[in-house]
């Protein structure tokens, strides 16, 4: 693997694991992991690879990602979730998205999730116990950030 597509990988790496919203951020991330890159070529790197800036700092595009369809769909589709009881969430969504969100929650094998019922902009989430709830519940808040 060439040095360029190693600082790539790790320019990845870094979007990936943390939040950064300026290049400069970027430039000292990747020295800190070896490699030596000017602000210059990190621009490159991230008009190459596709990054965009938003509201949460650099974000990888979705063919990048190292990311579950069911977790996609969250970011991409999901506005809140409540814990209801102890083995219920409720995953509000945006209009006429329920379903597709459910039925990629469904064919993933996510522990403590015992099924879902959707209807049009809510998700009903059955979970095996108060534990799951509580770790499916954190997850999904972490992707609706």
């Amino acid at each position: 693997m060439s040095i360029k597509q190693e600082r790539r990988n790790a320019l990845i790496a870094v979007i990936q694991s943390e939040r950064i919203d300026t290049q400069s951020e970027l430039v000292a991330k990747i020295a800190a992991r070896g490699f030596h890159a000017t602000q210059t070529t990190i621009s490159r790197d991230i008009e190459s690879l596709k990054v965009v800036k938003g509201p949460k700092g650099y974000e990888l595009p979705a063919d990048l990602l190292d990311i579950s369809k069911w977790k996609q769909s969250i970011k991409d589709h999901g506005v809140s979730v409540d814990c209801v009881g102890e083995h219920l969430l409720v995953l509000h969504t945006k209009a006429s998205t329920a379903q597709m969100i459910a039925n990629a929650i469904d064919h993933e094998s996510i522990q403590g999730v015992a099924g879902t019922i959707a209807g049009d902009d809510t998700i009903f989430i059955a979970l095996q116990n108060r534990d799951a709830q509580k770790h499916l519940a954190a997850q999904i808040m972490d992707l609706l950030e």
